[in-house]
């Protein structure tokens, strides 16, 4: 239920997708912080949601086959 604001980056945003506020330098990050106060905290719902142990396990077990695979 915290506020995020988070570095922006392909796997931050990839997690947190609209649910936090993004900076790209020291300047930005103060402006992100402010504005992460003002987003609905609902990321831990969806992360939840998101990635499970399931989701995780069935993942790495896909990316290894890939890799035997080969």
């Amino acid at each position: 239920g915290c506020a995020v604001a988070a570095h922006r980056n392909p796997f931050n945003h990839g997690v947190l997708q609209e649910n936090a506020a993004y900076f790209t330098n020291a300047h930005e990050a103060l402006s992100a912080w402010e504005y992460a106060e003002q987003i609905p905290r609902n990321h831990r719902t969806r992360l939840e949601q998101d990635y499970t142990w399931e989701g995780v396990i069935s993942g790495y077990a896909a990316a290894f086959s890939r890799l035997r695979a080969r």
